[in-house]
C-alpha cells in the first residue's frame, strides 16, 4: 500500500470568551484526559456529528470553535499553537 498524506495534519481553532458562545442545537459532550492531565471536552451535534465546539479544563472561560466551521475567506491566520512536542518537524507556522 502506498502512503499518501494530505495538509491535515493540523486544526486551527477560534477562541471565544465561553459566555459569549452560544450553540443552538442538541450536543452530545465527549469528555476526556489531555496529555496535561486536564479534562477535556467536546461537543458534537447530536443530529449530524459535527464538533460544535471545545473546552478545556486549563481554560474553563474560554470555548474552541473549529477554524473550519467559518465560511469566511478573512478569517484570521494562527497566532500560536499549543502540543509543540507532538508537532511533526517539517511543519512550520507564519509566527514561528
Amino acid at each position: 500500500m502506498k502512503l499518501r498524506t494530505a495538509a491535515c495534519v493540523c486544526g486551527i481553532a477560534a477562541f471565544f470568551e465561553r459566555d459569549d458562545l452560544r450553540i443552538d442545537c442538541q450536543a452530545t459532550r465527549f469528555e476526556r484526559r489531555s496529555e496535561a492531565g486536564d479534562q477535556f471536552r467536546i461537543h458534537f451535534c447530536s443530529t449530524c456529528g459535527t464538533a460544535m465546539y471545545r473546552e478545556t479544563g486549563a481554560r474553563p472561560d474560554l470555548g474552541a470553535i473549529a477554524g473550519g466551521a467559518f465560511a469566511d475567506r478573512d478569517f484570521p491566520a494562527p497566532a500560536g499553537s499549543h502540543c509543540d512536542t507532538h508537532r511533526h518537524p517539517w511543519l512550520r507556522f507564519p509566527f514561528d
